[in-house]
């Protein structure tokens, strides 16, 4: 609920421990406006005369990192707080913290394991904030099968279809394991592709450009929002099977162990050395190993720099001294600890999450997330450690894992961890008209953009990890372009 308060030098601003909602805040005069709509946010900004424009420190984090870091949105003094986040205002200036919640040292380890009371409440969460059921995004993993089982004990499978993206190119599809789940539970199954045809593209992201109040850049934004408008998804609850690994725990690979001693070595990194990182294309695999620590477990695509982005963005802000700070100041957790909040507070809570919010928004619907319930999220933290995930075998999950064995003889292992797969080169090649008339029309780059954006499409159809820049570059300029909530 929207609440309107009055500043004093006490007043502080939490956002949700559960990582269910994010907070925004904005501040006029002697009073603040808080709501978990980001559109209502900007609204009272501009019922009261106050500006509503973009700001140019979040466009830049946005290109670099395809996320803007809390408390930052992508407009200028509006804040964002999610899990730990804090916020309070000192003669109008705000001041941030992070009390990040799920460190391993904050765990009782005292909660009994229980797969009966871990269902009981995942069935008690999905029942609260989906009463009615609606759309469920499901792959064949082992969160949304979880809350395909959750729907079918509530009794709403007949209220609910599931959805699971499938890409015909791939030769491993999660479509038809998730078909045989769903079926299973009594719930209808659809399975949605691409379309291939680019006047379909252009309708539907012209249409999340305009009703989006953030410009998200998660790669999987464009296939979600795509899909799910031709799908014909509108006014219902999008429910979502993330945002739990942050309290369950994200168990470090040992390539990661090795990646993260590197990083020890080097005190986080060799971004300080412009000249040498300037010698690595942005789009190879190898700029990771001169990026910081952080930025490393944000990296899902090949990211522009701040050398590409002065080339066009008239304002130059170095991000990387975000991250290297960020890394200074938290370099003495363990590694699960550091994984586990990065990628927490930032690629999930400032990515993942925000994809699904913006594109369930731009729908007329609202993404829920049962796995971000209190009592669930207490309940799972608290666990002994063997039970949430282990170590050795570098398996998470455990309790999940074994509720859904007995449940469903789901087999954990054989059907493994599938990483969303989108063709992002494709998409671009596919697509390149639509992408450089709304990047070139945008009023946020220099007169230089054309030649730039040449180049780039030129250079995706050699190399496909050019195109996530790209596609950061497209989704900022669109929501830029058209949307409602920017325009007024």
């Amino acid at each position: 609920m929207p609440v309107t308060t009055n500043l004093t030098a006490t007043t502080i601003f939490k956002g949700d421990d559960s990582g269910a909602t994010r907070l925004y805040v904005t501040a006029h005069a002697t009073h603040a406006f808080s709501s978990p709509s980001l559109a209502e946010v900007i609204a009272y900004r501009r019922k009261n005369g106050l500006p509503v424009k973009a700001d140019s420190k979040a466009m830049q984090f946005i290109l670099h990192n395809s996320l803007i870091p809390a408390p930052f949105t992508p407009y200028e003094d509006i804040f964002a707080l999610g899990m730990g986040d804090r916020l309070s205002f000192n003669n109008g200036q705000p001041a941030y913290t992070c009390e990040f919640p799920y460190y391993q040292n904050l765990s009782t380890g005292q909660s009994v394991p229980s797969t009966a009371k871990l269902l009981e409440l995942l069935c008690q969460s999905v029942k609260a904030v989906a009463p009615s059921g609606g759309a469920l995004m499901m792959s064949s993993g082992k969160d949304s099968v979880s809350l395909a089982l959750a729907l079918a004990e509530n009794g709403q499978a007949g209220s609910t279809e599931a959805f699971t993206y499938t890409d015909p190119t791939q030769p491993s599809d999660e479509a038809s394991d998730a078909a045989v789940f769903a079926k299973k539970l009594g719930i209808r199954h659809n399975a949605i592709s691409f379309p291939n045809d680019p006047a379909k593209v252009r309708e539907a992201l012209t249409h999340f450009f305009t009703h989006a109040s953030h410009p998200s850049c998660d790669p999987t934004t464009i296939p979600y929002a795509v899909c799910l408008y031709h799908a014909g998804i509108r006014d219902t609850h999008i429910i979502d099977g993330t945002r739990n690994d942050t309290y369950m725990g994200i168990v470090p690979s040992k390539s990661y162990r090795q990646l993260c001693k590197y990083y020890e070595y080097l005190g986080g990194g060799f971004s300080g050395f412009k000249s040498l990182r300037g010698l690595v294309p942005h789009y190879s695999k190898a700029v990771k190993f001169l990026s910081t620590y952080p930025e490393v477990n944000l990296y899902k695509h090949g990211h522009f720099r701040q050398t590409e982005t002065s080339r066009f963005f008239p304002v130059a802000i170095n991000t990387e001294a975000f991250w290297r700070d960020l890394y200074q100041s938290h370099k003495h957790l363990d590694m699960v600890d550091m994984r586990t909040f990065i990628i927490g507070q930032y690629f999930d809570g400032c990515s993942v999450v925000l994809k699904g919010a913006t594109v369930a928004e731009s729908l007329n619907s609202q993404s829920v997330l049962p796995w971000a319930s209190q009592p669930l999220a207490s309940y799972y933290f608290n666990l002994p450690e063997e039970v949430r995930y282990n170590r050795q075998t570098l398996s998470n999950k455990v309790l999940v894992r074994q509720m859904l064995a007995e449940k469903l003889d789901y087999d954990a292992s054989a059907i493994g961890k599938r990483i969303f797969y989108f063709d992002m080169q494709r998409f671009v090649l596919d697509n390149s008209s639509f992408i450089r008339d709304e990047i070139i029309n945008c009023t946020l780059w220099q007169s230089s953009i054309g030649a730039e954006v040449d180049k780039y499409l030129a250079l995706t159809a050699r190399k496909a990890r050019a195109a996530g820049s790209l596609i950061d570059l497209f989704m900022v300029s669109g929501w830029h372009n058209h949307s409602k909530h920017l325009r007024g």
